[in-house]
């Protein structure tokens, strides 16, 4: 597969996942963002990344969208024409969680000689 079709199903999966979530997994009182989509370099697997706001509801949402994963399927198979069907798993982003909290301590340090 050429880096173009790659990037170009990156950001089909990306866009389907984001709103296949917002329609089936859409829990009061949260939000979720798909971060990003990693797609093994011979298609054999897929994960979807994506943080959930408020962190306390990380796990039920991870629940829920993993209940539903075969319903994803489907969507993207009628929003979508794809010759193969990859198998896709959806994980919460630690990455992105790090860097929010790296962001936080850098904001949190002053520099050399203010007050």
């Amino acid at each position: 597969m050429t880096e173009r079709r790659r990037e170009r199903l990156i950001s089909w999966m990306s866009e389907a996942a984001s709103e296949f979530i917002a329609r089936s997994v859409a829990l009061p009182g949260t939000l979720i963002t798909v971060t990003r989509v990693l797609v093994a370099p011979n298609l054999e697997r897929a994960t979807i990344y994506f943080s959930v706001w408020p962190e306390s509801r990380e796990t039920e949402v991870l629940k829920a969208v993993r209940a539903v994963r075969r319903d994803f399927y489907e969507y993207a198979e009628r929003k979508f024409t794809m010759g193969q069907r990859i198998p896709v798993d959806f994980a919460l982003d630690h990455g992105e969680k790090a860097r929010r909290k790296f962001e936080e301590i850098l904001r949190g340090v002053k520099p050399k000689g203010s007050p």
